[in-house]
Protein backbone atom coordinates (compact mmCIF):
# COMPACT_ATOMS: atom_id res chain seq x y z
CA UNK A 1 0.00 0.00 0.00
CA UNK A 2 3.01 2.13 0.81
CA UNK A 3 4.69 1.58 -1.98
CA UNK A 4 1.23 2.68 -4.04
CA UNK A 5 1.63 6.00 -2.44
CA UNK A 6 4.90 6.99 -3.36
CA UNK A 7 4.41 5.70 -6.99
CA UNK A 8 0.98 8.18 -7.15
CA UNK A 9 3.28 10.50 -5.56
CA UNK A 10 6.44 10.59 -7.62
CA UNK A 11 3.92 10.02 -10.97
CA UNK A 12 1.65 13.75 -9.91
CA UNK A 13 5.41 15.08 -9.03
CA UNK A 14 6.42 14.27 -12.79
CA UNK A 15 3.51 15.45 -14.51
CA UNK A 16 3.85 18.85 -12.81
CA UNK A 17 7.48 19.23 -13.81
CA UNK A 18 6.90 17.92 -17.11
CA UNK A 19 3.89 20.53 -17.47
CA UNK A 20 5.99 23.75 -16.05
CA UNK A 21 8.76 22.82 -19.02
CA UNK A 22 6.70 22.33 -21.76
CA UNK A 23 7.89 24.07 -24.99
CA UNK A 24 5.72 24.67 -27.72
CA UNK A 25 5.67 24.05 -31.55
CA UNK A 26 6.71 27.47 -32.31
CA UNK A 27 6.65 26.66 -36.43
CA UNK A 28 2.94 25.11 -36.26
CA UNK A 29 1.77 27.68 -33.90
CA UNK A 30 3.29 30.58 -36.17
CA UNK A 31 1.95 28.85 -39.35
CA UNK A 32 -1.77 28.34 -37.78
CA UNK A 33 -1.77 32.24 -36.52
CA UNK A 34 -0.70 33.02 -40.68
CA UNK A 35 -3.92 30.81 -41.53
CA UNK A 36 -6.23 32.39 -38.81
CA UNK A 37 -8.66 35.26 -38.38
CA UNK A 38 -8.38 37.11 -35.39
CA UNK A 39 -11.70 35.93 -34.59
CA UNK A 40 -11.25 32.88 -34.85
CA UNK A 41 -8.30 33.06 -32.28
CA UNK A 42 -9.88 35.07 -29.62
CA UNK A 43 -13.17 32.27 -30.02
CA UNK A 44 -10.14 29.36 -29.54
CA UNK A 45 -8.65 31.50 -26.37
CA UNK A 46 -12.19 31.82 -25.08
CA UNK A 47 -13.08 27.96 -25.35
CA UNK A 48 -9.61 27.44 -23.82
CA UNK A 49 -8.43 30.22 -21.75
CA UNK A 50 -5.63 28.44 -20.25
CA UNK A 51 -4.16 27.06 -23.35
CA UNK A 52 -0.46 28.45 -23.62
CA UNK A 53 -0.81 27.42 -27.61
CA UNK A 54 -4.00 29.60 -28.18
CA UNK A 55 -2.60 32.22 -26.07
CA UNK A 56 0.80 32.11 -28.16
CA UNK A 57 -1.33 31.70 -31.63
CA UNK A 58 -3.50 34.78 -30.64
CA UNK A 59 -0.90 36.77 -29.69
CA UNK A 60 0.84 36.27 -33.12
CA UNK A 61 -2.32 36.89 -34.70
CA UNK A 62 -2.38 40.62 -32.41
CA UNK A 63 1.01 41.24 -33.67
CA UNK A 64 0.13 40.38 -37.17
CA UNK A 65 -3.13 42.88 -36.75
CA UNK A 66 -0.80 45.47 -35.26
CA UNK A 67 -3.16 45.38 -32.05
CA UNK A 68 0.28 45.92 -30.33
CA UNK A 69 -1.66 46.32 -26.47
CA UNK A 70 -3.13 43.05 -27.19
CA UNK A 71 0.01 41.39 -28.00
CA UNK A 72 1.52 42.50 -24.82
CA UNK A 73 -1.22 41.40 -22.75
CA UNK A 74 -1.19 37.98 -23.85
CA UNK A 75 2.21 37.56 -23.78
CA UNK A 76 2.66 38.79 -20.70
CA UNK A 77 -0.14 36.08 -19.87
CA UNK A 78 1.95 33.34 -21.00
CA UNK A 79 4.81 34.26 -19.02
CA UNK A 80 2.73 34.44 -15.42
CA UNK A 81 1.96 30.66 -16.61
CA UNK A 82 4.98 29.61 -17.89
CA UNK A 83 7.98 32.72 -16.98
CA UNK A 84 10.53 30.43 -19.08
CA UNK A 85 8.53 30.22 -22.71
CA UNK A 86 11.18 31.79 -24.76
CA UNK A 87 8.17 32.69 -27.53
CA UNK A 88 6.24 34.84 -25.42
CA UNK A 89 9.64 36.45 -24.99
CA UNK A 90 10.42 36.97 -27.98
CA UNK A 91 6.51 38.56 -28.59
CA UNK A 92 7.59 41.43 -25.84
CA UNK A 93 11.15 41.62 -27.89
CA UNK A 94 8.93 42.17 -31.31
CA UNK A 95 6.89 45.02 -29.80
CA UNK A 96 10.14 46.64 -28.19
CA UNK A 97 11.75 46.75 -31.61
CA UNK A 98 8.15 48.06 -32.82
CA UNK A 99 8.24 50.49 -30.65
CA UNK A 100 11.77 51.29 -31.55
CA UNK A 101 13.63 50.72 -28.49
CA UNK A 102 16.02 48.75 -30.25
CA UNK A 103 18.67 48.31 -27.88
CA UNK A 104 16.23 46.87 -25.41
CA UNK A 105 14.62 44.59 -27.99
CA UNK A 106 18.17 43.21 -28.74
CA UNK A 107 19.21 42.35 -25.80
CA UNK A 108 16.51 40.19 -24.90
CA UNK A 109 16.79 38.84 -28.61
CA UNK A 110 20.38 37.84 -28.08
CA UNK A 111 19.40 35.93 -24.51
CA UNK A 112 16.98 34.30 -26.51
CA UNK A 113 19.50 33.26 -29.29
CA UNK A 114 22.03 32.23 -26.96
CA UNK A 115 19.78 30.13 -24.94
CA UNK A 116 17.27 29.01 -28.25
CA UNK A 117 19.50 29.12 -31.35
CA UNK A 118 16.74 26.71 -33.05
CA UNK A 119 14.18 29.85 -32.17
CA UNK A 120 14.47 31.24 -35.37
CA UNK A 121 11.97 34.27 -35.36
CA UNK A 122 14.39 35.50 -33.23
CA UNK A 123 17.24 35.76 -36.09
CA UNK A 124 14.50 37.71 -37.81
CA UNK A 125 13.04 40.56 -35.60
Amino acid sequence: MRKNIVWISLISLMISINSMCFAMNWKLLHEQADTMTLKQAEKRVHDYPDSLEYLYVLGLNYLNNYRNDGAKEIFNKILTISPDSYEAQWGLAELLRRKHKLNESEGELENIIKEYPDFYPAYLS
